[in-house]
């Protein structure tokens, strides 16, 4: 497998920023990098919804592995990652509402 030609996932950074209110209690909002509105998706959520429309149909990918050729495409990778950290975690975390743009770099 040709690690390079791979897609891969990042994250934003993110930060909890902390305020007082007007009648004194603490309030926090989560406050990260504004995405690009034009190209954001949501891939799937933690209701179930999973984006199954194909947004760029000649990006399918394909790789030889031991056990034979693997097709699928870009919408494939968060669904993978979300089943993956399911797995990983014994069965007892699933990372979900998977969101934000496609980099075809």
């Amino acid at each position: 497998i040709d690690r390079s030609k791979m897609p891969t996932i990042q994250f934003l950074d993110c930060w909890v920023m902390l305020f007082n209110k007007e009648n004194n209690e603490r309030g926090a909002i989560l406050v990260e990098k504004m995405l690009d509105h034009e190209k954001y998706m949501k891939w799937n959520t933690n209701g179930g919804y999973v984006r199954t429309e194909t947004t760029y149909p000649g990006a399918a990918m394909s790789f030889s592995g031991q056990n034979g050729d693997y097709h699928f495409s870009l919408e494939d990778i968060p669904q993978a990652f979300s089943h993956f950290t399911y797995n990983a975690s014994g069965r007892r975390f699933l990372v979900c509402d998977l969101q934000g743009v496609l980099d075809m770099k």
